[in-house]
């Protein structure tokens, strides 16, 4: 049973009868159906399907139905803190109530993140242990540079959100492909938007440009999702299981939602010139 009071899918072996046609069609068309119980309140839900992560997340993930194979090592991957922390900022974002509920919850994602902050420094590595110690083979190898780029924007909103310095220093992200390119732009920008180093604006320039003139189509327009090493278009096409409609509107709603921000305030610092490599060694 779903909210509604009815059956969300019909039983298994059943097709869809022309009365629950009637009833669904409309509400899965975004219109409201004549008659029928209301449609739910959409941040209850969301709310109820929250403490249900966290259940799984902190108590027991048992109900995931992924379980824990004999021999198997106990890690953590870095999505699991990640994307909780994106969805405690989301809720409350407008919402000081939920803020409150979930302040702690955040703090303890941040910290998890961190864990996978690795090599003095030098590398996010995406599974740890669950003491946050690297792992040995190829799992404890394995980087994903679109995640770290976006758990750095994540980590900055909640710095912001929470007025934490010192969680704020821990942030230097700069690796890239196609998704990590749109974070890229999305993280840099941020930082800039937070502390105001031009040195950030500036990285950010060179990954929109860079973005903009490779990645982009210029006669049937959107992005290409795929590039060699070169910056050369490996693949035609623009959508497939991973491309999907979700980064790359993400990333120019909120790059254009910060620089018009930015262009609001009084000054705006310069962005800092790239010294360069050849005059500096004739010097």
């Amino acid at each position: 049973m779903n909210g509604w009071g009815e059956m969300a899918h019909p039983p298994q072996g059943q097709a869809l009868g022309a009365q629950q046609v009637r009833t669904w069609g409309p509400r899965l068309g975004g219109m409201q159906p004549q008659s029928g119980p209301p449609l739910p309140n959409p941040q209850s839900e969301a709310v109820e399907m929250m403490d249900q992560i966290i259940h799984w997340v902190r108590e027991d993930p048992s109900g995931l139905g992924r379980p824990q194979l004999p021999g198997a090592p106990a890690t953590e991957s870095m999505a699991v803190p990640m994307m909780l922390l994106n969805l405690v900022d989301q809720l409350g974002e407008e919402d000081e109530e939920l803020a409150g509920k979930y302040a702690e919850l955040g703090d303890w994602c941040a910290q998890r993140v961190l864990q996978h902050v690795q090599r003095d420094g030098q590398a996010v590595l995406e599974h740890v242990s669950e003491d946050g110690e690297e792992l040995s083979g190829c799992l404890g190898r394995h980087q994903n540079p679109g995640h770290a780029l976006e758990a750095g924007w994540f980590l900055l909103r909640h710095t912001h959100r929470r007025g934490d310095p010192a969680l704020r220093a821990h942030l230097e992200w700069a690796m890239k492909l196609w998704w990590p390119h749109s974070e890229a732009m999305i993280a840099f920008l941020m930082g800039y938007s937070d502390g105001g180093d031009p040195t950030l604006l500036h990285v950010f320039y060179q990954v929109a440009e860079y973005t903009f003139r490779q990645f982009r189509d210029p006669e049937y327009g959107e992005w290409f999702g795929y590039l060699n090493r070169e910056g050369k278009v490996a693949l035609t096409i623009k959508g497939g299981p991973f491309k999907g409609c979700f980064h790359v509107p993400r990333c120019l709603a909120m790059c254009e939602e910060m620089l018009s921000a930015l262009l609001s305030r009084p000054a705006l610092a310069p962005a800092r010139p790239v010294p360069d490599p050849a005059r500096r060694g004739a010097e």
